[in-house]
This record gives C-alpha cells, sequence and structure tokens, in this order.
C-alpha cells in the first residue's frame, strides 16, 4: 500500500519539488481494507506534498511494535497554527496558512482518513508547528480491519 501510494503521488511531488522518503520496517501484515488505506496514505502525502516547499521533504515511516503498526507522513512545510490543530480532524476545517496561501483543498482529506482509520480501530493525530512542518501519525493494531493488505 505505501509503495502504491508514493508512486501515484511521485510526479505531483516532482512538480512541486519536492522528495518523498519512505521506510517501511518488517514486521506481520495488519488486516485492512487495501483501498481505504490507500485513501489515507494518499491524502496524507497529498497534504505533505502541497503544503511543503520546493526542495522540502516528505518522510513515509511505517514501523512497528508487539501490538500494532505507526505509520507517520512528515513535511518539512508550512505547519499549522497551534491554536488550530484541534479542529483539523473536522469535515471541512483548513488552517488559515493554507488558505491565505491558496494551497488548493476542501478540507476533507483529514476528517476522511480519521473516519477510516477509526473504522479499522486504530487513531490518528497530528504534531505541527509554524514554519516548522507537520506529522500525522497513524497506528493501527495488528488485528484491525477485515480484509489483508500489507503493512
Amino acid at each position: 500500500m505505501v509503495t502504491w501510494a508514493v508512486e501515484a503521488l511521485k510526479p505531483r511531488a516532482v512538480e512541486a519539488g519536492v522528495s518523498i522518503d519512505v521506510r517501511v520496517a518488517d514486521g506481520p501484515a495488519v488486516h485492512v481494507d487495501p483501498d481505504r488505506m490507500e485513501q489515507v496514505l494518499v491524502n496524507l502525502l497529498s497534504n505533505g506534498i502541497k503544503c511543503n516547499r520546493p526542495g522540502g521533504t516528505v518522510s513515509v515511516l511505517a514501523s512497528c511494535d508487539a501490538e500494532a503498526w505507526t505509520l507517520a507522513v512528515r513535511d518539512d512545510g508550512i505547519g499549522i497554527p497551534v491554536e488550530e490543530q484541534h479542529r483539523l480532524f473536522e469535515r471541512f476545517a483548513r488552517a488559515t496558512n493554507a488558505r491565505d496561501a491558496r494551497i488548493p483543498g476542501t478540507g476533507l482529506g483529514l476528517a476522511i482518513s480519521r473516519d477510516i482509520v477509526e473504522l479499522h480501530g486504530g487513531s490518528i493525530g497530528l504534531e505541527s508547528a509554524p514554519d516548522a512542518g507537520t506529522a500525522v501519525f497513524v497506528r493501527l493494531p495488528h488485528d484491525a480491519g477485515a480484509s489483508g493488505g500489507d503493512g
């Protein structure tokens, strides 16, 4: 899933002058709906590319512990004002600095991603600071979801 999402967005990243760095650890398969989890990955990668600067990097790190997979998607872009972070998983919520910079978007990607992750028994959150980038973390238990996929 990670490889597919990265390859799908690579042309957009090249056009934006952003590189993508991927590191996926070995571990047990997590059983998820692969189409929905690809949608989450595309949403997170797309945000990282759109909100980055030319020459920036989006890093994707998938790691595994005894209970769950953690997926971290980090960018070194414009970041999100602290006072707005609590509402970014609500539908149609967009950071003011993204709107001011005329970064395209509807404010639905994180809300949809949250719904998908929670339906799989997981959690999603973010850390960010203005001008210091954003990291979105998805945690999925090994027994998540239903129909199989890759970690």
